[in-house]
């Protein structure tokens, strides 16, 4: 479990994962790999970086449950008489919206009874009201798209839904948001493969998740540790939103959230926590845009020649436009010397063009840069990319 008060991320002792993962001593999750090897000043050699570092991975699983039960009777328990004995399941624990995937919700009723289900956001605040009527003994189905009243598009995340049953003056609710999956999946390579930001080659990296998870990405200059920090020299990601199980990628420019160069980097933990995944959670995504293949040309770029093209492949939700933000960071300094606003702009490949100046209308001091991409929809969603740049004269 992550604690936000001191930066660390522990984990109970269980039963050891097969299939190369390691487990916890002693209520403490170890980690040990051999280190890179050393590198290369970027400024005097752009293909620096290590040709293949080093990391480790651990594995801690949890268990499933999507079926759901009224708060007076456990789950686990057969039918009873009445309206204690109604049920509701939901088919999936996510739905992809760009797929156009959907959840089903099958209800087995007892008696008649008017059976009303809500899907609610991650704050607890209902966004639909999925049904609400009067039904006969017997199945009942209800289809989930993913959308609001409507129609309307709801943001990408973590929803939960409630199930309210109503005959003879009783209520009867099931809402299973308190009865959590809990458990952390922590992963690494074994080792990277060869890759240099500095000409248009990030780190790239996948990994899959048996069930939906929040993921932190934990950038640590240790390859043996007995717990994840997020406090100095190490630095940590939130990846916004859930994300749905299957795989997980990553492209990493080499640099922290400043902007600044971190080859003191030897590992790069991918947190999988599910301590707030209920068991009627459904984790929505498919809706957010995505950032891919940023690159500069040249990638050693001196002004007095000419501009410096910057390219990238956009791809949003439905061909829904998005607005779009380039900024320029020197390394040294740590600051955005140049931001090019693009707009509203198309899904596809963009180009854009940068002339080597600042936002003051001056060059830019010579030396290393990070270039990063934003881009953000209507619903607030948003999505980067990275790549680095070397300015010279």
């Amino acid at each position: 479990m992550f604690d936000e008060s001191t930066g660390w991320t522990s984990y109970g002792a269980r039963e050891p994962h097969r299939h190369g993962s390691t487990p916890a001593v002693h209520g403490t999750v170890l980690c040990a790999t051999p280190p890179p090897p050393r590198r290369l000043d970027p400024r005097r050699s752009p293909a620096r970086l290590l040709q293949r570092r080093a990391l480790v991975l651990m594995t801690l699983l949890s268990s499933v449950a999507v079926l759901g039960a009224p708060r007076s009777s456990p789950a686990d328990l057969a039918p009873g008489k009445g309206l204690d004995g109604a049920r509701v399941e939901a088919s999936s624990r996510q739905l992809d919206l760009r797929a156009g995937q959907t959840v089903s919700f099958e209800t087995e009723l007892p008696v008649p009874a008017r059976e009303r289900i809500t899907i609610r956001d991650a704050e607890g605040v209902p966004v639909l009201t999925l049904a609400d009527a009067d039904r006969r003994v017997g199945r009942h189905s209800d289809v989930w798209d993913g959308r609001g009243p409507g129609g309307r598009r709801l943001r990408d995340g973590l929803y939960t839904w409630i199930a309210t049953f109503s005959a003879d003056r009783k209520v009867v609710t099931i809402d299973a948001t308190g009865d959590v999956d809990g458990g952390t999946e922590v992963k690494a390579h074994p080792d990277y493969e060869r890759f240099d930001p500095f000409r248009n080659v990030p780190l790239r990296f996948e990994h899959a998740f048996d069930e939906p998870c929040e993921i932190r990405l934990v950038f640590s200059p240790s390859t043996y540790t007995r717990g994840l920090s997020c406090h100095p020299p190490s630095f940590c990601r939130r990846i916004d939103e859930f994300q749905p199980a299957g795989a997980f990628a990553y492209e990493w420019a080499g640099v922290d959230d400043t902007g600044a160069l971190r080859e003191d980097v030897h590992a790069i933990y991918v947190v999988c926590e599910r301590d707030r995944l209920s068991r009627n959670a459904i984790v929505l995504y498919g809706g957010k845009p995505r950032v891919r293949g940023v690159s500069v040309s040249p990638s050693y770029y001196k002004p007095e020649l000419g501009e410096q093209s910057l390219t990238f492949s956009l791809e949003t939700y439905a061909g829904e436009p998005a607005a779009a933000e380039v900024t320029f960071t020197n390394q040294e300094s740590r600051s955005a010397l140049r931001r090019l606003r693009l707009g509203e702009i198309a899904p596809g490949p963009v180009t854009a063009h940068w002339n080597g100046r600042g936002d003051n209308g001056e060059r830019v001091a010579p030396g290393p840069y990070t270039v990063t991409v934003t881009v953000s929809d209507r619903l607030g969603h948003r999505a980067t990319g990275q790549i680095l740049t070397i300015v010279d004269y």
